[in-house]
């Protein structure tokens, strides 16, 4: 999923074009295909399958209507433009009108800038400096604005009666816990996708550590305590100050789960312990109320300057390069060059869903290695009617695989 506005309308005070340089971030690289086989792509067995079922259902005008659809006939009569539906109601908006930086909405709504780049996590952090350094930047909103998924907290006789005490009263024992609706406050994970050297560090490539630990630190999950507070005619949502406010970013210390976890191919040549998650795309959440985040194109974050690197048949599956996507962390960070046998195996540790506890800032964030390594753009949950759970995850590479995870 490539999310611009992240970048763009997450951050409106940021530096004007002419102080940075042209920005080259992986939404406009990442478009590659790595995947070689001969086998069916799903756009063609989504096809087969809807022209299968139109034959199926002797469906003479649904086959009409498809035929129409792409040739600009206008096949629905009925249909006045400029009219909203009455399950809608709101004034349509030009699509002229949506091409600048400021959100173009209808006149009966309206938007507020909550969580922008840079801004702290919660009162009395770091405010935004550009560009960050590392240290800030740990503390502060990150970039790329992408996944997220926010948790009610309840306010009755408890500062966080959430997800996780219902589910201390009722443990969830197959059946995915009930929550009434509460728009007041909660507890709101969000992605940070990417963020290329030009908008974060105001440069084309780090020349530091400290600009390498800025650019981690702009990417991964912000936890954040959120409270809509009144106002005339509506709310307007604020972080607070929260002890469940916290940064989950690239150096961040995580574990591993599932049928990979403690496999040869995760560790490293000099033991190190793993670190981080990368490139979060979109996301999930479990009914036992934990968030899931997506590392999607964790490969171009990799690279070295070592002319004898020759990649493995794996990493060419996965897209890995020499130059990755620009970011250039490898030049000062041991752990992202690819030649580096003390960090062997590091690439393997990226690729995975990733579940964070919300409301324990203690917990250590787990990769579930049965859902697979892959370019995760998403992991949507349900529960089925024999108490099973079952994860929906897709890769977002051109000509990859949809896959269906259902436990025992």
């Amino acid at each position: 999923m490539k999310c611009l506005a992240g970048s763009v309308l997450g951050r409106f005070r940021h530096p004007t074009a002419r102080e940075i340089p042209t920005v080259n971030d992986n939404a406009f690289t990442d478009d590659m295909i790595s995947n070689n086989s001969a086998n069916q792509a799903f756009a063609d067995i989504l096809q087969a399958r809807v022209e299968r079922r139109q034959v199926l259902k002797g469906g003479l005008a649904v086959a009409a209507t498809s035929a129409l659809a792409g040739t600009g006939i206008p096949f629905a009569a009925n249909a006045r433009p400029g009219l909203p539906s009455p399950q809608i109601n709101f004034t349509p908006v030009a699509i002229a009108d949506g091409g600048g930086p400021v959100p173009a909405i209808a006149p009966e709504y309206q938007f507020d800038i909550i969580l922008p780049w840079g801004d702290p996590l919660e009162p009395g952090g770091p405010s935004y400096s550009w560009p960050p350094t590392a240290a800030d930047q740990a503390q502060q909103l990150g970039i790329g604005h992408d996944g997220m998924w926010f948790f009610p907290v309840r306010d009755a006789g408890a500062a966080r009666a959430g997800w996780n005490e219902a589910i201390e009263r009722n443990p969830w024992r197959g059946r995915a816990l009930a929550f009434g609706p509460v728009n007041s406050h909660g507890v709101l994970c969000l992605n940070h996708e990417f963020g290329g050297n030009g908008h974060v560090l105001g440069k084309a490539a780090p020349q530091s550590l400290d600009d390498v630990r800025a650019s981690q630190h702009a990417h991964g999950v912000s936890v954040v305590e959120l409270r809509r507070f009144p106002r005339a005619g509506s709310g307007q949502w604020q972080p607070v100050s929260s002890k469940l406010a916290r940064r989950v970013h690239v150096n961040t210390p995580v574990t591993f789960s599932g049928p990979a976890a403690g496999h040869a191919l995760l560790q490293t040549g000099n033991g190190n312990v793993p670190l981080g998650t990368v490139n979060n795309c979109s996301n999930g959440y479990t009914p036992w109320g934990t968030y899931l985040t997506c590392e999607e194109n964790f490969h171009g974050y990799f690279g070295t300057e070592d002319a004898s690197w020759v990649r493995t048949d794996a990493q060419a599956r996965y897209g890995f390069s020499s130059g990755g996507f620009g970011y250039g962390w490898h030049r000062f960070d041991r752990r992202f060059d690819l030649a580096d046998a003390d960090y062997r195996n590091e690439e393997h540790r990226f690729g995975w869903v990733v579940e964070i506890d919300p409301f324990d800032p203690t917990h250590t964030p787990v990769k579930r290695t049965a859902l697979g390594r892959l370019k995760h753009e998403g992991a949507t949950v349900h529960v089925d009617d024999h108490g099973r759970v079952v994860v929906y995850t897709g890769d977002d590479e051109r000509f990859e695989y949809i896959y269906k995870f259902v436990s025992a």
